[in-house]
């Protein structure tokens, strides 16, 4: 029997077989697609950072092992994978979004200034923002470059011993305590003492009803500047995150690429995702209407058509929390699930936690609100 296999190689897997190789543990990677692949939730050049009032108190020990972990991962790879270009709260001074970022910041005693409207306009000139706005500015926060993360951990986790195999159609087929947990790679059998399913979008495929999340195709989309000189660097369009007046949210990334700026709308609109392997057809000029009308309210010196859009998923728990442990009949396995729209930035300290779940070790921060078993009732009366 093999020691420990991760099933699934985007953000979280990745890191995970970082971590578990350089425990000198026996460890085996396996990826349907190819690495750093575009099919997934991982894809798109950047992930937000410590934006600031995004760390709520389960979250914080997360936050500062991630912090800790993605600069080994830049010195153990000499990647620059962290980019601090300050991030800014955008909205009413008084609305929901705004005060819970403040309150939390200020429980936190992280650093920030608060703007007015006019103010924003004249450091952010991309902005259209209403008299009654302000903007909590974040000079920690940032984005992630994301695909370089992915590659980053998996080349360090090879470089230390981890076997990994890509285009690798994984099936679970029984979990036998003491025998381990059984898999089938494309029709070959193999058995792992423990394993790691980071799957994404795929778990609900993988272990049917074992933990209730969902997966939405919700599409990512870059904006050019329509004529004239709008400055879209970190220092004058940094990342955001900007309430809206229906009560969306809206979020966006400085340009670094000729795609233009990388902008979206959180939350649960888009399409439910039955196949995640089917999820790979042209975005169509339906779904990109939100954030077409959306880039053309907000900042008028875009092209309110995007310059590029590309299928992508997020899986939600139904509290858009983690689901972070095992299911009830799969004791082997420890699932990392549901990242909600907000978890790439954890993926190093999610990574650590699932081997350190893998081994049987004591996990360095409390995750009983990540804990499966918080499922358990509606589980069993869907069953």
């Amino acid at each position: 029997m093999e020691e420990v296999a991760v099933v699934g190689l985007g953000a979280v897997g990745s890191m995970a077989l970082w971590r578990l190789a350089l425990r000198g543990v026996p460890v085996v990677g396996f990826e349907r697609f190819g690495p750093a692949h575009s099919r997934g939730s991982s894809h798109g050049e950047t992930r937000m950072n410590k934006i600031i009032g995004d760390q709520p108190a389960p979250y914080k020990p997360l936050a500062k092992r991630a912090d800790e972990l993605w600069h080994d991962l830049e010195r153990e790879t000499g990647l620059e994978l962290v980019v601090e270009s300050g991030g800014l709260v955008i909205g009413p001074k008084r609305g929901p979004y705004v005060t819970r970022a403040r309150r939390l910041a200020e429980a936190q005693s992280m650093p920030y200034e608060e703007i007015d409207a006019a103010e924003v306009r004249r450091r952010y000139p991309a902005h259209a923002v209403e008299d009654g706005d302000v903007a909590l500015v974040d000079p920690h926060a940032g984005y992630l470059r994301s695909e370089d993360g992915i590659r980053a951990a998996l080349t360090r986790a090879e470089a230390l011993g981890a076997e990994t195999h890509f285009g690798a159609a994984v099936r679970l087929v029984s979990d036998d305590g003491a025998d381990g947990v059984l898999l089938s790679i494309d029709g070959v059998e193999r058995r792992f003492r423990r394993v790691v399913l980071s799957a994404g979008a795929w778990i609900p495929q993988d272990l049917p009803g074992a933990v209730p999340v969902a997966p939405v195709r919700i599409n990512a989309t870059w904006f050019r500047p329509e004529g004239g000189d709008v400055p879209l660097d970190a220092e004058h369009f940094p990342v955001f995150m900007r309430e809206l007046p229906d009560g969306r949210i809206g979020w966006g990334f400085p340009q670094v690429s000729d795609r233009g700026v990388k902008i979206g709308l959180h939350g649960r609109y888009g399409t439910p995702v039955a196949d995640a392997t089917a999820n790979d057809r042209p975005v169509e000029a339906a779904e990109v209407r939100a954030i077409s009308a959306y880039v053309r309210d907000a900042f008028p010196g875009l092209e309110s058509l995007p310059s590029t859009a590309v299928p992508c998923m997020v899986t939600w728990a139904p509290d858009e929390t983690f689901a972070i442990g095992s299911p009830r009949d799969w004791p082997n396995v420890v699932v990392m699930s549901a990242c909600s729209g907000h978890g790439f930035k954890y993926a190093p300290a999610s990574g650590e936690l699932a081997a350190q779940l893998a081994l049987g070790e004591e996990p360095y921060a409390d995750i009983s609100a990540f804990d499966l078993t918080r499922f358990e009732p509606e589980q069993e009366a869907r069953a």
